[in-house]
């Protein structure tokens, strides 16, 4: 049922080769989106160093793979950036 959408925060996909902290970013994606805390996710978000932001992820796919839940995490970071920048 949650199938490509919810992460179970398993961590399998924090083998980001750029060093994106990919499993943080959806978490402050979640503090945004899910429980509404829009000024506490950007902040967090906020608080990453440049090279770690969303945004240099470049698609590789390889936190895809890691994923068990088949996240599209690409995409999901585009859209965190997206509302979190």
């Amino acid at each position: 049922m949650l199938a490509g959408w919810a992460c179970v925060a398993c961590g399998n996909c924090t083998v980001c080769p750029k060093g994106i902290p990919v499993a943080d970013i959806l978490r402050f994606r979640m503090y945004f989106e899910e429980y509404g805390w829009r000024e506490y996710g950007r902040e967090q978000y906020a608080s990453l160093a440049s090279h770690q932001m969303a945004s240099n992820c470049d698609g590789c796919g390889l936190c895809v793979k890691g994923c068990g839940n088949r996240i599209n995490i690409p995409q999901r970071l585009a859209e965190a950036h997206a509302m979190l920048a």
